[in-house]
Parts: structure tokens; C-alpha cells; sequence
């Protein structure tokens, strides 16, 4: 490949990776993610006032919030309409960065130019697509910047170690940010950073280890100081810390065995580093089909078909991984890449010892997408080494084009067929992003019109927020939808309640009869009606009332 194919390929994997990301927008022109439609009310608010309603807002909602309400600034236009397609650009930004990074770790293996640049089409093109990165990288959510910032931050800081003054103020404004972000986020980036001193004690290419202990000692008291000081000083609250927090013996441990095993992992033979990682890797596929068997969170959903037979094929990247990492060591950007693989696995240890509720399944499942930048990155190196070990050798004859074809093609085809995974609504996952005008003009009506209680399912409630009202309940829904008579209070109902059913998160969705839900419009009121292809309808008691 020249440098204008590569050119020609990184745009057309940008925008591939873009469209990908606006897709949504055919369904519904709202945010993708409910939680895009609870910021679209705090950038209102902040437009409006001059200033955060903080008495809204977590500690780090705070740079999200005021991202989206720059842009509403600029363009004059309701964070409704332009969340979706700013979040989509951002999301998208990381393709081009991994391009980068795959091009410089596989000049540091010893690719030569041809193959170098045959990685870095591959990285980019495979992370646009991919399902797993793709459902994450496109909600209008704080995480879809934190996956741009946490490996832009954490390569960063290995350059700024190796006296690249270039590098400085991206290091100072990653880290300086993340706190702000997305806590989550800010914890792998500093579980990260605290593997490095371990490794850099190893491997003198990185830098000095007392300059990582600095970095990693004063990242740690500037995330924890951030998040009490704006706990304590503002009406922000914190949340879900106590997954962390209220397991801080684990998480010592877990952080403790993964670094002392990678400080002694960067130092061995190629087969074991080989054969290592790409145990750990696998192991979370095997977790995922276990999931399908028998439910590994007791209570919670199983993993769905679907999911399974779109992620599977995935496990290519894997063979290819365990190909690149043993020469992708070698070099100080492939090493801050395992380096991030171990920060999520520790999480992933906590997530699955600590305690199998919903909480720690939604950590599992937000955590292991920050572990596809590093992966994609390393097997794309690994892809190029399998091609020809030498400089070079990919264009050295057509068998070579032959294989590097065949291989592009089967990591491209498994990240195609995973692709499905991320658009899935009720019928494959839990929970659905998609919000539709007419939910939105449903639970607003009921804002304005129901001074009492009422009820929806999960979905239905989550998005009322929106309308500055916290009245909704779900309980009296999920009963209903498990078996129980109508509750005696306004119920918000979905004709979709038929088919794929209520949501229910984190339980899997609960449909109902034709047969209940047509006695179930004969026998209350329905005074409102909105949409078409799914109406919702608000059911109300015949007579008084008796509350939710």
C-alpha cells in the first residue's frame, strides 16, 4: 500500500465509522441512550440559567454537560438535536488515533513501511465496525469521550516520560479532565498508570519509575481530591463509588496480583506472553457463553443468542493478539497497550469477586470496552507479522498479498457479524437506546397532566427526567408485566409490550398476552394515545385512584 491508499483507507473507515455511529438518527432523530436525553435537560437548564444545576448532577457530569452546552452555545441549537451527531464524531475520532498507534507499535516490532501500514488499515477499519466498541462508542454518554481520552492520556504520559516535551500538555489536560468525565474512566486510568511504575521497574525504555510513581501518585490524590472536593463544595453528588469503595481490600489485591504478575510477565519467553494474555482474553468468552448456560448473575439475564453468535466470531482477535504481543513488548507504546488490557482486567477480577449483583454486571459490561482499543491495535500488528516476519516481506510476492488479503477479510467479516449486537433493542438486550418522539411526547404528557404517582416501564420512566419530573415508578409496572393485576394509578403502556415486551433493566424484558393487554384496555381508561409504529398509550383506573 502507498501513502495515498492508506490516506484513501483512513477516510473511508472514518466515515464508514461515522455513519455507523449516526444510524440511530434513521430510527429516531433523539439522542442514542436515555442518558442523552436526561443531559439534553441539564444543558437546557444551563443555557437558560448561566449555570450548572448542579443540585442535578453527579461530580462527573460536570465537562460532558459543559461540553454539549458550548456547542448548544455555538450553534444555537437544543442539545436534542445535535448530541447524536456531536457524540458520533467523537466516537469516531479514536479509529483515526488507533491508526496512529498500531503504525508506531508495529515500527517498533519491526515491521516494515508496507506492513506497518497494512496494520494501521486494519486497526482502523476493525475498531469503526466492530459491534462491542461500536454499542459504546455512540450513546450520547460521558464514557463515549472517556474512550478517546483514557488511551490518548495513558500513551501520552509514556512519551512525556521519554522527555517528548510535545506531549506534556496533552498528559496535563487528559488527566487533568478525566475526574470530570466519567469516574469509571478516571479509575482505569489510574489503575493503568499504577501498573507502569511495575513494568517500568522492568523495562528501562519507558522512562524512569520514580517519574511514573510521581505521575501515578499525584493522578490518584487529583481523582480522589476532585471527586470529595465536589462532593463537598457543591451540590453535585457522587454515585456509584461504592462499587469501589466499598470494596477497597479487593481492589488492592486484584491491582497488586495483576502488577506484580505483568512485572514479571514483560520479561519472559515469547510462547508464555503468548499463551498468558491470550488466556485472560479468552476467558472472557468463555464467561460470555457460560452466561448463555446458566446465568452467572444470579436474577440477571442470560447472555442472548444473538449476542453470542455476533460476538464469538470476535475471538480471531484474540489468535491474532497473542501473534503480535510478544514483539509489540519490544517497544515502549505496545507495552503501554498491555498495560491498559491489565487496568481492565482488574476490574473485571473485582467485577466477577466482589459481588454478582446488577451493579457489578453494568461495571463488567462498561469496563471491557476500553479494552478493545489495546486488543484491535496489537492483533492488527499481529495480522501484519503473520503476513511475513521480515521488513517488507508483505509485498514481497503475490502468496504474501494472498494472505494478508485472506486475513484482513476475516477480521473484517468477524467484526461485521458482531455488528448487529450494537443496535440490538429489547428482542436481543435488556435494555434499548432508541428513544422515539412519541415516548418523549408521552412522558411529557403525563408530567403535565398526572399530578399524582404513575408508572411505566424502565425505559419509559428513565426519559422523564427530561421534563424536570421524578414522579414515575417502575415497580408497579414490572408487576403487572410478571403476572400481577393492573396497578390502581396511571400506567404508561406500549403496544410493543406484546411483542418484545417492557423493559425491566436489569432484568431481561416481560412481555404480555394480547389477551391481558386488550382486557387491559377494556377495563381502564385510556385517555392519550402518540405514535404509530408503537403507540403508547396512558391507561388510568375506572373510579378513584388508590396510588402506585
Amino acid at each position: 500500500m502507498n501513502r495515498r491508499q492508506v490516506v484513501l483507507c483512513l477516510v473511508a473507515a472514518l466515515l464508514v465509522g461515522l455513519a455507523l455511529r449516526t444510524w440511530p438518527l434513521w430510527h429516531s432523530p433523539l439522542p442514542f441512550n436515555p442518558d442523552g436525553i436526561v443531559y439534553a435537560r441539564l444543558v437546557n437548564g444551563t443555557v437558560a440559567s448561566g449555570q450548572f444545576p448542579l443540585a442535578e448532577m453527579a461530580t462527573d457530569e460536570l465537562a460532558f454537560t459543559a461540553l454539549l452546552t458550548t456547542v448548544s452555545h455555538v450553534t444555537g441549537m437544543e442539545s436534542l438535536s445535535h448530541s447524536q451527531g456531536v457524540l458520533a464524531i467523537i466516537g469516531t475520532v479514536p479509529v483515526l488515533f488507533l491508526a496512529t498507534v498500531t503504525a508506531r507499535v508495529s515500527r517498533q516490532a519491526g515491521i516494515g513501511a508496507t506492513g506497518t501500514r497494512y496494520a494501521a488499515c486494519l486497526a482502523a477499519w476493525t475498531l469503526a465496525i466492530e459491534g462491542l466498541y461500536l454499542h459504546r462508542s455512540m450513546p450520547v454518554d460521558e464514557q463515549t469521550v472517556g474512550l478517546l481520552l483514557v488511551p490518548l492520556g495513558l500513551v501520552s504520559v509514556v512519551y512525556t516520560a521519554e522527555r517528548d516535551r510535545r506531549w506534556w500538555w496533552v498528559s496535563a489536560v487528559t488527566l487533568g479532565v478525566l475526574p470530570a468525565v466519567h469516574n469509571l474512566d478516571a479509575f482505569v486510568m489510574a489503575l493503568a498508570l499504577s501498573l507502569l511504575i511495575g513494568i517500568a521497574l522492568r523495562r528501562d525504555r519507558l522512562g524512569s519509575p520514580k517519574l511514573y510513581l510521581s505521575i501515578s501518585a499525584c493522578y490518584w490524590l487529583w481523582f480522589v481530591g476532585y471527586t470529595l472536593l465536589a462532593d463537598t463544595l457543591t451540590a453535585a453528588s457522587v454515585i456509584q463509588q461504592s462499587r469501589i469503595s466499598a470494596v477497597p481490600d479487593l481492589v488492592l489485591a486484584w491491582l497488586l496480583l495483576i502488577a506484580v504478575t505483568f512485572a514479571w510477565y514483560v520479561g519472559q519467553r515469547a510462547h508464555l506472553k503468548r499463551t498468558l494474555l491470550a488466556l485472560v482474553l479468552t476467558g472472557w468468552f468463555v464467561i460470555l457463553a457460560l452466561n448463555a448456560v446458566t446465568p452467572i448473575f444470579p436474577g440477571l439475564p442470560q447472555t442472548n443468542p444473538t449476542v453470542l453468535y455476533g460476538i464469538a466470531p470476535l475471538v480471531v482477535l484474540v489468535g491474532l493478539f497473542a501473534v503480535g504481543v510478544p514483539r509489540t513488548l519490544d517497544g515502549d507504546t505496545g507495552t503501554t497497550l498491555v498495560a491498559l488490557v491489565g487496568a481492565v482486567t482488574v476490574v473485571v477480577g473485582i467485577s466477577l469477586t466482589a459481588a454478582l449483583t446488577a451493579e457489578y454486571l453494568n461495571t463488567l459490561y462498561r469496563v471491557q470496552t476500553f479494552a478493545h482499543f489495546p486488543v484491535v491495535a496489537i492483533a492488527s500488528t499481529g495480522a501484519a507479522l503473520a503476513v511475513g516476519r521480515q521488513a517488507g516481506a508483505i509485498s514481497a510476492g503475490t502468496s504474501s498479498r494472498s494472505v494478508a488479503g485472506a486475513l484482513a477479510c476475516l477480521v473484517l467479516a468477524a467484526s461485521v457479524a458482531s455488528v448487529p449486537v450494537a443496535y440490538g433493542g429489547l428482542d436481543v438486550l435488556s435494555y434499548k437506546g432508541v428513544t422515539t418522539p412519541a415516548e418523549l411526547r408521552s412522558s411529557g404528557f403525563v408530567v403535565d397532566r398526572v399530578d399524582d404517582s404513575w408508572t411505566g416501564d424502565d425505559h419509559l420512566v428513565r426519559i422523564t427526567p427530561y421534563h424536570g419530573s421524578a414522579d414515575g415508578r417502575v415497580e408497579p409496572t414490572y408487576a403487572y408485566l410478571t403476572g400481577s393485576p393492573p396497578p390502581g394509578c396511571p400506567m404508561l403502556v406500549q403496544r410493543s409490550w406484546t411483542t418484545v415486551g417492557g423493559q425491566l433493566y436489569p432484568r431481561d424484558p416481560a412481555a404480555v398476552s394480547e389477551t391481558r393487554f386488550v382486557q387491559l384496555r377494556v377495563e381502564r381508561n385510556l385517555v392519550y394515545a402518540s405514535g404509530v409504529d408503537d403507540r403508547v398509550f396512558l391507561s388510568v383506573p375506572r373510579g378513584r385512584s388508590s396510588g402506585c
